[in-house]
This record gives structure tokens, sequence and C-alpha cells, in this order.
């Protein structure tokens, strides 16, 4: 996810304030591969020490030992069972993964937005230079002069899309981790295990 957000911020430097490859190169781009592995080897470093590393069910991740301990892989659980390892397994998935990847979705679909917004700018700023053929007004050419924004708005809408696909469903499992405690839903096997499937084929997607 750190490489989505750093990629759309790369399009953004380029397209919408015309900087060239170059200067991305020069002044830009040590820090957009900082940001992602700076990331990822502090988060990942971290849950040693706090001992966060355990069985999550289908892979080994940020969790508690045992997963029903008290205020360990949930807000709640058993207060009889205390956690031999990854107390607060909870807030450390939010922290350490949900939180940044969510604040990264943002800073994509407002990157996204903001090369869609200067394209239509500029064939807004061209339309002036449109010659009206007989019979035409003129509107067709400004139909056909907004090919490249409808373009630009179908990959953005792909790119930030893909983002949202591989990730809502794990959210939403996050989600009702933390809301089983207060809503009898979250804790219907069938939510379970539909979520299950559905979060084993997108996260792969990655």
């Amino acid at each position: 996810p750190g490489y989505n957000v750093t990629l759309s911020i790369y399009y953004l430097l380029v397209v919408r304030y015309g900087w060239s490859e170059k200067r991305v190169m020069r002044e830009v781009e040590p820090y957009l591969h900082v940001y992602p592995i700076l990331l990822s080897l502090s988060t990942a470093i971290a849950g040693i020490p706090l001992k966060l590393y355990n069985n999550a069910t289908w892979l080994c991740w940020v969790s508690s030992k045992p997963t029903n301990c008290y205020n360990g892989s949930t807000s709640g659980g058993d207060p009889n069972i205390v956690c031999l390892r990854g107390e607060n397994a909870y807030i450390y998935r939010w922290a350490f993964l949900y939180g940044p990847l969510w604040l990264g979705f943002f800073a994509c679909s407002l990157s996204m937005f903001l090369v869609y917004e200067a394209v239509l700018r500029t064939e807004r700023a061209t339309d002036r230079y449109l010659v009206a053929s007989p019979g035409n007004n003129g509107d067709k050419q400004k139909r056909d002069n907004r090919k490249n924004s409808r373009k630009v708005a179908k990959q953005g809408a792909f790119y930030v899309g893909a983002f949202f696909f591989t990730w809502v469903f794990a959210t939403l499992s996050r989600i009702g981790q933390l809301a089983e405690e207060n809503n009898d839903f979250f804790t219907n096997e069938h939510w379970k295990d539909g979520i299950f499937v559905l979060v084993t084929i997108t996260i792969p997607l990655q």
C-alpha cells in the first residue's frame, strides 16, 4: 500500500505540476522509497519485542495467544484468560496496518482527482481555440476534446478501485472483530465464513 501512495504522488508531480522525470529522480524519488520501506521495516521490527506475531487463523500475523484472551485480538475476549503474547493486538493491527493503509487510500484518491482536474482544466482552456464547422456549434468538438480527461478519470478510478477492492473485506473483518461484543451479526458463522473467503481471495491480489 505504501508504494500505491508514492506512485500516485509521482503521477501528480509529473502530470499536474509538470515535473520532468529527471527532476523527480533527483529531488523526491529517494523520499518516495523511504516512506513505504521505513513504514514496513519499523512496524515489522516493532512486532518482535511486543510479541505480536502469533497464529491469526490463516496466517502468522499480529494476533494474541490465545486468540480469545482478554484485550488480545479483539477489544473484548474472555476476562478470565490472560494473554501470553500479543496483548492489545487489535490496537496494533490498526496502528501498524489499517490506519496507514486507509490514510494512504485517501491520499491516492486525492492525488488521482488532482491529476484528473489538471487534465480537464487544460482541455477547457483549449476550448476557445476550437473552430465550429457549419452545422456544428462546437459542442461535439468539446466532447471530443475531453477524451484525455475521460481516459485519466477511468485509469484513476481503476487504480483507486483496485486499492479499495483489495483491502475492503479485510478491513470489514477487523471492524467486525471490534464490534462483535456489541453486535450479534458479527458473531454469525455465515458472516465469518463469508468474509474469510473474500479476504483470502482479495488480499493476495495486492
